[in-house]
């Protein structure tokens, strides 16, 4: 997001020090751009953000790219419409196939996320996440739209529940969702 504090010159100056700052403790970086869905856009009214001009985005996008290669970060971008693959930049998948498959060392039967938005690169995932209970009011923030509802629910927070906020009552309806492995069994020459 773009302003009058938070302009071009100071995303570069933060990313050159969290990148040298992290360069031994992580090996990629996520880059997304703000995105303007109604409760957003409602929110950040009073901030005066804009939405990066496309020279901005290129101009940005080419500098962190040269500085995340400089410190061995691998870079992309989450659900971007921009083709930035000229400077090195691939389009992401937070929830992605590949990189599960190395880290557990197992292969995957599994598809695209048919649940999210066309540019989005993510497997089929289940959201554990649970809107309007995060306190800290960030305003560009499209998962909280009710700042005293996120206060009641932090406040409900039980660190012994299964919920992410509150407890399961007497008069609760629980509905049991099944899910199955999607580890490839089969057996591969290669």
């Amino acid at each position: 997001m773009i302003n009058e504090h938070y302009t071009i010159e100071y995303h570069k100056k933060y990313f050159k020090k969290l990148c040298e700052s992290l360069s031994n403790y992580t090996e990629k970086c996520t880059v997304s751009f703000i995105d303007l869905y109604k409760n957003t856009e409602r929110n950040i009214q009073p901030l005066n953000i804009h939405i990066p001009l496309n020279d901005e985005v290129i101009d940005l996008m080419d500098f962190f790219s040269t500085v995340a290669k400089d410190n061995g970060i691998y870079i992309d971008t989450c659900a971007e419409e921009y083709d930035l693959s000229s400077l090195n930049v691939e389009h992401a998948c937070c929830i992605d196939k590949q990189r599960l498959e190395r880290i557990g060392n197992y292969q995957l039967k599994i598809g695209k996320d048919k649940n999210q938005r066309g540019v989005c690169g993510c497997i089929e995932s289940i959201d554990i996440g649970m809107y309007n209970t995060c306190e800290n009011g960030c305003m560009y923030c499209y998962a909280n739209f009710n700042g005293e509802m996120a206060r009641k629910n932090h406040e409900k927070h039980n660190p012994l529940s299964p919920l992410i906020s509150g407890k399961i009552e007497d008069d609760d309806k629980v509905n049991i969702r099944n899910v199955k492995s999607n580890i490839d069994g089969q057996l591969q020459l290669f």
